[in-house]
Parts: C-alpha cells; structure tokens; sequence
C-alpha cells in the first residue's frame, strides 16, 4: 500500500474516532455543569441534555476558555446562553475573549449599563460589535434550557433590586435556581445573605454555588437550614479577602454537606440525567 494513502487511511480512521467518542462524551442526554477553576472569581459552564451550552460569569481573565474548550465539542463554536450576574471584574473580564472566540446568541444581565468601569464598558463594546442587543432580567423571568429544564430569575426584584444594588453592585447580582428533572442549583453571584429575605425559598437544593466566594456576609444558618444543599461550591482563588470564612466552612462542617473549593480541588463538574448525580474533580 502506498505510504502517503495509509497514512491519509489512518488518518481518517482516527478523526472519525474521536468524532464517535466526542458525541458519546457530549450527547449523552445528561446535564453537564463544570465550576470552572479561575482563581478568585466566578465561572461556571452547563451544558444541557440537549446540546445547550450556557455561561454564567466568565472569571477574572481568559482562563475561561480553557474550561469551555474542554467541555464543548471542538466543532461547537455557539453558546447559547451567557449570563453576567453583576459587573464586577472578576466576574466579567473572562467574557470578553468569550465574545471574541464564540458566537453568543443571548446575552443576559443586570440593567447597570452605566457602571463606569473600564472592563465593563469594554464589554459592553465588544457585545455591541457583535450585535448582541442585552437581555435585563428580573424576579419571576424563566427561560426555558431545552426538554424538562428551566431556570427561574429569583433576583433582582424590579422594584426594589435596583435601589438595593445602588447601596452594593452585589446585591444586585442576577440569582436563579436551575432545575432539569428532580435536580435543582441554585447560582447566587455576590449577594449578601439578607438578600435572601427578599426570596421565595426552596427546601433541599441539591448544588449551592456559594455567594461571593465563601464570604462571611453570604451565609447565615437561617438561610442554610432553609436551603439544605447537598453540595456547596466555593469559587475561589489566592487572595487577600480571608475568602473563604471559617465561620461559613463552620457551618458547612456542621450540617455536613460536602463542600467543594476550586482552589482545593480545580474545577467542579457534576452530570446528572435529572434524578441520579454524579461529581468529578479536576485537579488543574
């Protein structure tokens, strides 16, 4: 056999391979979420039983992309889906090399255009350039994530969410509970803990993304014994906030639910068909 066409034989053999063992990996009817490791900040990436591909906050800076790159099909340049739960830096600067390497089709945030930081206005540029006109959210929104999955918009409230968050960017941070089947998340952003007061309340979720990355202002045991988490998610990184606190990690130890730090372990994925669970560590 000539030599240049077993190699072009080879070659093709091996490329549909890993187009095989890709769309078992990525359509496996399951729910992806990865609690991407990006230091001190927040990212996570959930990909749908439906080949939905959704963002929530993009970190710090471009190691976002490695996370995405990693649970995508390497074919895929959509998402559908990113949402910025508030205009902080650590939240937002991973998103604009988002923007620039992925077709975004929505764009969901908090109605704060006039934050006057630079990294934020850069955002806004780059989401302008693409056409993207922002969605702004409020209490009571849903939006439909494909078959038997939604999330629900528990914040800010359109009333009182905006004067709450002129007092702290953070209390305005887009909230929503994540359900696909019997298996609900809850993301928090940066909110506070009285915060919560102002929620309808959901006994027995099984994911908690932490607010504002452990701190002690996030929690209180009032709220944890009402939301009960199975599992509780620190995004955090090197840094000089005492994040996360040992009065939140207390807590956590005490009620024993099964906490997981990205600073400790790397990112956090977690699959789910809607009624079992399981959880993977990638140490990076």
């Amino acid at each position: 056999m000539n030599k240049k066409y077993f190699l072009f034989v080879v070659l093709i053999v091996l490329t549909v391979c890993f187009l095989i063992y890709d769309s078992l990996r990525f359509f496996d009817n399951k729910l992806h979420v990865v609690f991407c490791n990006v230091g001190q900040g927040d990212s996570a990436f959930f990909r749908t039983n439906k080949g939905i591909d959704i963002l929530i906050d993009g970190g710090p800076d471009d190691k976002v992309i490695a996370c995405i790159q990693k649970h995508m099909p390497i074919w895929d340049r959509t998402i559908d889906f990113v949402f910025l739960t508030h205009p902080d830096a650590d939240h937002l600067i991973g998103l604009i090399p988002v923007f620039s390497s992925y077709k975004v089709k929505n764009f969901i945030t908090q109605n704060v255009t006039d934050n006057n930081s630079a990294v934020h206005q850069e955002l806004l540029r780059k989401v302008k350039e693409k056409k993207i006109a922002p969605h702004f959210v409020f209490t009571g929104q849903t939006y439909s994530l494909g078959e038997d999955m939604s999330t629900f918009i528990l914040w800010p409230d359109k009333k009182i969410g905006g004067t709450v968050a002129k007092s702290s960017v953070n209390n305005g941070s887009i909230v929503q509970k994540i359900s696909f089947g019997n298996f609900d998340l809850l993301m928090t952003g940066d909110i506070d803990a009285k915060i919560f007061d102002y929620l309808e309340k959901d006994r027995d979720i099984d994911v908690l993304k932490v607010p504002h990355h452990g701190s002690k202002n996030g929690m209180d045991e009032k709220l944890f014994t009402i939301i009960n988490p199975l599992f509780a998610i620190i995004s955090v990184g090197k840094n000089s906030y005492g994040h996360p606190s040992d009065q939140v990690i207390s807590l956590f130890r005490r009620y024993t639910t099964k906490v997981f730090r990205t600073d400790k372990q790397g990112s956090i994925e977690f699959v789910t068909d809607g009624k079992n669970m399981k959880v993977y560590k990638e140490k990076n």
